[in-house]
């Protein structure tokens, strides 16, 4: 009886993540920037080059040994003690992978634990899936994702301070700290609109991603690189212990998979580029740094996002509809009833006419942005939950 109950849970479990993994039928329109950076010509060739057995091998054993395995059951302490013995195996899939042979499929199988997001929950979508890839397929990953941290500064806004080299979570706290602190104390009015994200990794439409890649200079056979480890996942939920029906993964980005960190920050840069042109067109205004004397309309740490503008009803506009547009071309969908609005100098009623136009709950401060303390006041800086 008790196998019975766990198989029709383990059906339901692979029936809702099949459908959330499902490929999405509704219309995305494209995004054009033509003012993004592009990739220099050594970078490229940096990105293009043969895979070098060094390279891969410094990946491997930098590698936690007794790491989750995935279905293979392998974990990098086995590919780090016989080394000299898969050496040969592993550098022919990337040989495989750079000459667009197929083969990667029947290594990019993952398990999806699912951990609660709180203590109690019993509705399954209150669940967060967590990927554990084959470690074969995740030595492929990181030696892609490292050598696209290694391009990617000159890409990134500045106020995206997550996964990439030499910029560090408190950058874009501080930045936001100062900002609060100095309206505060010049008793200036300013608001701080705190965004959370459903289900980000999850829902991100990938043509979009595509496209923001290949408006970044990407080569297309980059493109198709990183196209070929989505677009061959599959997975299967892991219930006590034991997998169960494989099912494919045609949308998204998987948690767990090394790729997808640096590929996300591409995703939600957009929405940094879109309030930089709703500034330079004059209908939406960021809130001056005084470190810098720039206007900053928001902070990120990968999709942690916050949202800085002046406290009138017409940013508060823009910044609704910027953040729609955004919504409809990446395939992210903002939890409007998790994120809050926070306010400096601002009378409670104004507070609640801005809360009502951009569709959220105000909230007083001390808050946590970017896992650390924001304050109308001075106080010490806290540390990363």
């Amino acid at each position: 009886m008790a196998r019975h109950g766990q198989e029709d849970i383990a059906t339901q479990l692979v029936a809702h993540l099949s459908r959330a993994f499902c490929r999405s039928r509704r219309w995305f329109p494209k995004w054009n920037d033509e003012t993004l950076p592009h990739l220099s010509e050594e970078q490229r060739n940096s990105l293009s080059c043969p895979f070098q057995e060094e390279e891969i091998r410094l990946v491997i054993f930098s590698a936690e040994g007794n790491k989750a395995p995935g279905p293979d059951g392998f974990t990098f302490w086995f590919f780090q003690t016989f080394w000299t013995l898969v050496k040969a195996d592993i550098l022919q899939v990337f040989t495989e992978l750079q000459s667009g042979r197929p083969g990667l499929g029947r290594l990019n199988a993952s398990l999806f634990t699912l951990i609660p997001k709180r203590s109690g929950v019993s509705d399954v979508n209150e669940y967060r899936p967590i990927c554990l890839v084959n470690v074969c397929y995740r030595i492929v990953s990181k030696v892609l994702a490292t050598r696209m941290k290694k391009v990617s500064a000159d890409l990134i806004e500045e106020a995206q301070t997550a996964f990439i080299p030499g910029r560090n979570l408190q950058d874009g706290y501080l930045v936001a700290q100062e900002i609060i602190t100095t309206l505060t104390k010049d008793r200036r009015s300013g608001v701080a609109l705190k965004l959370e994200f459903e289900k980000a990794y999850d829902s991100v439409h990938r043509d979009f991603l595509y496209q923001v890649l290949a408006q970044h200079g990407f080569e297309e056979q980059w493109v198709m690189i990183l196209q070929r480890c989505m677009e061959t996942g599959h997975g299967s939920v892991l219930l006590n212990g034991s997998p169960h029906e494989f099912f494919p993964l045609d949308r998204g980005l998987r948690q767990g998979d090394p790729l997808s960190p640096i590929l996300f920050i591409y995703v939600v840069k957009a929405l940094c580029r879109m309030c930089k042109v709703a500034m330079r067109g004059g209908w939406y205004n960021g809130l001056a740094s005084t470190s810098s004397g720039h206007r900053v309309a928001l902070v990120q740490y990968a999709d942690d996002t916050l949202m800085r503008f002046e406290a009138m009803e017409a940013d508060a506009r823009a910044a609704r509809f910027i953040t729609f547009c955004f919504e409809l071309v990446s395939g992210l969908s903002l939890n409007w009833s998790k994120s809050v609005l926070l306010a400096v100098n601002v009378p409670e009623p104004q507070r609640q006419v801005l809360a009502r136009i951009v569709g959220c709950e105000v909230r007083d401060f001390p808050a946590r942005v970017l896992g650390l303390p924001l304050s109308s006041s001075k106080r010490k800086t806290g540390t990363p939950e």
